[in-house]
């Protein structure tokens, strides 16, 4: 490929690989969760047990997404799998969601809770104002960290995501460009960046990450599930990884009885991820389907200036 090619490069190695696994393991999740996890279980020592539980469960969704990741070798990660096992429909409205609610919601989260360990003298109180223009700053530098090179985790992996999407024609077009100094997807780490600072508005985080959680789950149990179609649906695809059927079938089962829980107790957060996820099916059909002829025009033209914003142009073939 020559060096003067519009196209993302193949840059990861072990090291960078490691990284990524590590930095999505070692998120915020662990220093936001554990109050909670402990107010519910009444011990701790039946917290350590929920964690312990919790790490059997991640290894069977994980040994499954191996499978999924070397037999689905294209970028997209969850929506290129969700899109080969279910069709496009499933595949749109994961990333309505992915885009609209819990990617978003999820760095949020992480940059509040970066927020309140900065701001967290012994013995003084936090400004919320304070709390939020850290917050807000913190994303902002962390999407410029990706931009420039830096390996920003979620946001770096959420954004190849939106880049496959925007490429199939399920996402504005404009998301499917690259910076052609950086061979980076600028519009959609900009795009993340500001759905983002939109999610910093809610002030209580326990019910944004239950809304959050209760979506990001479905689709992953959904992610899973794709294992045991294709296993039926595509028997001949080249599995450089097989795990036993018994895997995905646990962590889907247990995924289903965990997303069926929260309906009593968090019932506002169910019904209002459902209808978010629901909300998309017309659009699917309006503006990727059947897209209105002034639709079309006005999305030429906000990517044309966009173009030069970004200093932006589409992907050349031979993607990988």
């Amino acid at each position: 490929m020559s060096d003067s090619a519009v196209k993302m490069r193949k840059q990861l190695g072990l090291l960078e690989g490691v990284a990524i696994i590590l930095g999505i393991i070692l998120g915020s999740g662990i220093f936001i969760s554990p109050k909670e996890v402990i107010e519910n279980t009444g011990s701790v020592w039946s917290a350590i047990s929920v964690w312990a539980i919790c790490g059997v469960l991640a290894t069977l969704g994980a040994m499954s997404y191996a499978e999924l990741g070397t037999t689905l070798t294209q970028s997209g990660g969850d929506y290129h799998y969700i899109n080969e096992a279910f069709g496009p429909l499933l595949a749109f409205l994961y990333l309505w969601d992915a885009n609209f609610v819990f990617v978003p919601s999820t760095n949020a989260i992480m940059a509040v809770t970066f927020a309140n360990n900065i701001l967290s003298f012994r013995g003084c109180p936090i400004d919320p104002i304070s709390q939020k223009l850290v917050a807000a700053v913190t994303i902002c530098n962390l999407v410029a960290i990706s931009i420039l090179g830096g390996l920003s985790v979620h946001i770096m992996t959420s954004s190849r995501m939106c880049f496959a999407g925007a490429r199939n024609g399920h996402m504005p077009e404009l998301l499917a460009h690259i910076n052609v100094n950086k061979m980076s997807p600028m519009p959609s780490l900009v795009f993340l960046m500001l759905i983002s600072l939109v999610m910093l508005i809610p002030t209580d985080m326990t019910t944004l990450i239950m809304y959050c959680t209760v979506v990001e789950s479905f689709f992953t149990v959904v992610s899973c599930s794709a294992v045991l179609w294709l296993r039926y649906k595509k028997p001949h695809l080249a599995r450089p990884i097989k795990v036993p059927l018994w895997m995905p079938s646990v962590f889907v089962f247990v995924g289903v009885v965990l997303m069926i829980a929260p309906i009593v107790r968090e019932p506002f957060a169910v019904v209002g991820g459902a209808l978010m996820t629901l909300s998309g099916v017309p659009v699917y059909y309006i503006f990727v389907v059947n897209q209105p002829k002034f639709v079309a025009e006005l999305s030429t033209k906000f990517t044309h200036t966009c173009q030069k914003l970004f200093l932006s142009a589409v992907e050349d073939q031979n993607q990988f």
